[in-house]
């Protein structure tokens, strides 16, 4: 099983039991998502079918999901899209994605409420593009 001090940038074992403790949220500060994440500093926009569009700071990403800074507390479980540029060694590039938002807590250290999302049916096309963000190229 995966170490809860392992870094955020070491990708998870191939190790099935290590792979389904990673799926449950993060609880504590501990890393439990499923694939390496990479800091993505800039602004995006959640759509959510019941409130008006809220304008969010991103911090990280990965091909599962990603964390922003909100405004306000989100639900858990809610459903949103999500839109923001990725930065690529060939120029920006406009991602929008469906999220389920996994955790919502109030951060002092980043001036608002850190949210997890797990992004919901992602086409393989933009995974790649994630994945270009990832690798640098």
């Amino acid at each position: 099983m995966s170490d809860p001090g392992t870094p955020a940038s070491v990708a998870p074992s191939a190790n099935p039991l290590a792979i389904g403790a990673a799926a449950i949220a993060e609880v504590g500060g501990i890393n439990r998502r499923l694939a390496e994440r990479k800091l993505l500093r800039g602004k995006a926009a959640l759509h959510f079918p019941d409130r008006p569009l809220m304008e969010v700071r991103t911090l990280d990403i990965s091909t599962s999901g990603m964390a922003v800074v909100a405004p306000d507390n989100l639900p858990p479980s809610a459903t949103c899209t999500i839109q923001f540029m990725l930065p690529l060694k060939k120029g920006r590039q406009p991602v929008q994605l469906s999220g389920r938002i996994v955790h919502s807590v109030f951060s002092n250290a980043e001036g608002g409420v850190k949210v997890g999302m797990q992004f919901l049916n992602v086409p393989a096309s933009t995974t790649a593009i994630v994945k270009q963000f990832i690798e640098g190229k």
